[in-house]
């Protein structure tokens, strides 16, 4: 049960809200906890929280990050991502994700919450049960399948390709317009747009240039490309513990991109491994929505550190190794 959920809701959220999956597979757990006495809740959705986490890093529209960092890339006419130049380094983090979760969570779980009960969380369920068009699902299945395929060829450009499919599923009557515009995360779409137009402001008014060289007169020249992109990436992975992974970018992206011409450093791959390391905190509750969500089946704040500190490590060094072995860190 612990890998097939894992897997769905990795992949699930790789194109959906991380938050949203995981509140689709809440309800599901604890109701198969409480027909299943042998079945903790605990056990389980800790790793769910944790795929929906890895697997919203793995793509471009996973995460609203990625979609930070893509802003800040494309306002200075740089090199940008495509849909999936995440998935080959996230892809292998899930996959030791998975390992972690099976061979060295699962103790670590009975040990940190044994036999703690686990929360009596009630979802208000419909009273009337609602009949799904069997149109509506294939109309749905179809704009989905067909959205992907976009996503990986990119004929179309992705916005285009977003927007688009919406607009098919509101005139096809599968959602109506209101449903979708209430759907809609304004602050989420508030915030990445405050970070972007703040980072715009600094620029402007020649902040950035001030940060690159007060940054670059505390590193020096003579640091290596490798041991800048560990400082930055450490950086990065701890601050998103404890604040928004969109801040966290907003803070150390522009400096680099400041800096990156002066020392012949490869934008994109420093980017590229910033804003993974951004958005796979997950050893504190407050490092997403979707961790601190987690939180309704009874875990305390600090059994996020002790289950999930070995996992932070291990995907910290596995970013370090392999971006710069796969992309380079120099032009």
């Amino acid at each position: 049960m612990m890998i097939g959920t894992y897997i769905v809701s990795a992949f699930m959220s790789a194109f959906l809200t991380n938050s949203a999956v995981l509140a689709i597979f809440i309800p599901i757990i604890i109701g198969i906890s409480k027909a299943n006495p042998e079945i903790k809740a605990k056990n389980l959705i800790m790793p769910i929280a944790i795929a929906c986490v890895i697997g919203g890093a793995s793509t471009l529209v996973g995460s609203t990050q990625q979609m930070t960092a893509q802003g800040l890339l494309e306002e200075t006419g740089l090199r940008v991502f495509k849909t999936f130049d995440f998935t080959l380094v996230a892809g292998i983090l899930l996959v030791v994700g998975l390992l972690y979760c099976l061979f060295i969570g699962r103790i670590r779980g009975e040990i940190i919450w044994g036999n703690r009960a686990d929360e009596d969380v009630e979802y208000n369920m419909p009273e009337k049960t609602e009949v799904y068009s069997k149109v509506k699902m294939v109309i749905m299945a179809a704009v989905f399948a067909i959205t992907v395929v976009l996503y990986i060829t990119e004929w179309i450009p992705i916005a285009i390709t977003s927007t688009t499919a919406a607009l098919i599923c509101i005139i096809t009557g599968c959602i109506t317009q209101k449903k979708a515009v209430a759907a809609v995360n304004w602050n989420i779409v508030g915030r990445l747009a405050g970070c972007l137009g703040l980072a715009k402001a600094l620029e402007a008014a020649g902040g950035t240039e001030i940060i690159a060289n007060g940054f670059q007169m505390l590193v020096g020249n003579s640091l290596s490309p490798f041991v800048l992109f560990c400082i930055l990436v450490a950086f990065v992975q701890i601050t998103s513990e404890f604040m928004s992974n969109s801040t966290a970018i907003l803070i150390v992206l522009p400096i680099l991109i400041s800096i990156a011409p002066r020392m012949g450093l490869n934008t994109y791959a420093f980017a590229l491994g910033i804003t993974i390391a951004s958005g796979i905190a997950c050893s504190c509750p407050l490092a997403s929505s979707t961790m601190g969500m987690s939180m309704s089946v009874g875990y305390k704040f600090n059994d996020y550190f002790k289950y999930s500190f070995p996992l932070d490590l291990i995907m910290y060094l596995i970013i370090i190794a392999l971006v710069p072995a796969i992309y380079g860190l120099t032009v």
